[in-house]
């Protein structure tokens, strides 16, 4: 360690006299104007070690009196007259990327006279690190480093005339063009110090995914979500045997697509796909509907008793016709009468369901309007004598949907005991210890069930 500070140390020292001798020289060149002769300019040493980009170097030799210009693969860098005697050039490599690599130095005088000098400059070569498709666009998005200056780009032999390079050399986008092979085949991209390539199926980055069903209890007219990919130019939405053909609508992404949900779905497992304008199908997605073995409440027939006020329950932009609200700034409270649904008795679930708690979810459907943060949703049996929180976020991540969304809590998750249930369920905005206020709160929640895994 001793010897690596001496050494930079001596060599910042070192340059710090070249500049300082060259200023003197230079200034004393200026007061006694000379006739510029060239007979030679001969490099006594120059380190051959790869430089990086932006790095000063000292160049030293004779017959630099007339040195205007000095280039490193052909791209001029600033030279200050300041720092050139006959016997020193210092000057910096350029941090812009060159249109093309000679690994040369070159030195150009007054009289256009060039003298070329080996000399290598670190420039880095490009990296891929991801290749994606957005099918709304057409648009492939090639992500990496050094991507600069790029010569050509290509896609399983096929030539990509036209792209676009950001401006920190990180992201290239193009066009997808007729004639990409199908399968998997290589993105490639050549720079002036090398090339980069990635493997890329366009035809399974453009083909539609369905991953979820965002909410597994939607009225037939109400808005069904289906989260994926590549949901973008959908022609038909397959439901079980059931066609849907209008009434589509996309996010920016292409990762949900919004319908009317149509009449005559049967409850139970049903089978999506759907159909875009290429004839691309996506692979059937199996799920659930209105399923459940135990309602406890839908607020429609089976609903609360006593608690928040007629207020907290609204029909709009629900997906099954009342649903219950939290709304506004909720302080903490360990009692809050205006954000509680209580029952009074009620029905029991049966005895099969609580004996195997490890078959069963508890379920409800949930819209997070406005990012939430503080508080809990809390569930309980047996008037708070078996309960569960439900705190979805974290401190440094707030929570919230896009839409309906079904949520599955496993029921083996409460501890039954040998409790006899009572049917006096509550269901709460919690906020009981927590350390602020819940403010700018707005939760949908509906149907809240208990359903086989």
């Amino acid at each position: 360690m001793k010897k690596f500070i001496n050494n930079q140390y001596f060599a910042i020292t070192s340059l710090m006299f070249v500049f300082a001798t060259i200023f003197f020289f230079s200034c004393d060149k200026q007061e006694v104007e000379k006739v510029p002769s060239v007979h030679s300019i001969i490099l006594s040493r120059i380190d051959t070690t790869i430089f990086p980009m932006g790095r000063y170097i000292d160049i030293n030799g004779n017959g630099f009196d007339d040195v205007q210009s000095v280039l490193f693969n052909n791209l001029a860098t600033y030279l200050n007259p300041n720092y050139v005697t006959s016997t020193h050039i210092v000057v910096q490599i350029p941090n812009d990327y060159p249109d093309e690599i000679t690994n040369k130095v070159t030195l150009m005088t007054r009289s256009k006279a060039s003298y070329e000098f080996d000399f290598t400059v670190n420039v880095p070569v490009p990296v891929i690190n991801n290749v994606s498709y957005t099918l709304s666009k057409n648009l492939v998005t090639v992500e990496g480093q050094y991507l600069a200056k790029a010569k050509e780009v290509s896609v399983g032999g096929i030539i990509i005339k036209d792209y676009t390079i950001s401006s920190d050399f990180k992201i290239i986008t193009f066009n997808a063009v007729a004639g990409i092979p199908a399968g998997d085949v290589d993105v490639i991209v050549t720079c002036p110090p090398g090339s980069a390539s990635s493997k890329f199926d366009l035809d399974k980055a453009s083909s539609p995914a369905i991953t979820e069903i965002s909410c597994e209890w939607v009225d037939a007219g109400k808005t069904m979500q289906l989260n994926g990919r590549n949901l973008a130019f959908i022609t038909t939405v397959f439901l079980n045997d059931i066609k849907v053909e209008s009434g589509f609508a996309y996010n920016s992404d292409n990762s949900i697509l919004q319908f009317p949900m149509p009449a005559n779905i049967p409850a139970g497992s049903i089978t999506v796909k759907v159909k875009n304008i290429f004839d691309k199908e996506s692979t059937p997605y199996v799920g659930k509907y209105k399923t459940s073995e135990f309602t406890i409440w839908n607020f429609d027939d089976l609903n609360y008793c006593w608690g928040a006020p007629g207020s907290h329950l609204v029909t709009t932009d629900g997906v099954s016709s009342k649903y219950a609200l939290w709304e506004g700034n909720i302080s903490p409270s360990w009692w809050d009468q205006n954000n509680m649904f209580c029952g009074c008795g009620g029905p029991i679930p049966p005895t099969s369901i609580t004996d195997n708690p490890s078959n069963y979810v508890l379920k409800f459907d949930v819209n997070v309007v406005n990012p939430w943060s503080v508080g809990s949703i809390r569930f309980s049996f047996n008037d708070d004598a078996i309960s569960y929180d439900w705190i979805p976020y974290t401190v440094d991540n707030p929570y919230q949907t896009q839409g309906w969304k079904t949520i599955s809590i496993p029921l083996s998750n409460w501890n039954f005991g040998t409790a006899t249930l009572t049917g006096n369920y509550r269901l709460k905005f919690f906020t009981g210890g927590a350390p602020s206020d819940a403010v700018d709160v707005k939760i949908y929640f509906d149907n809240l069930r208990i359903d086989t895994k």
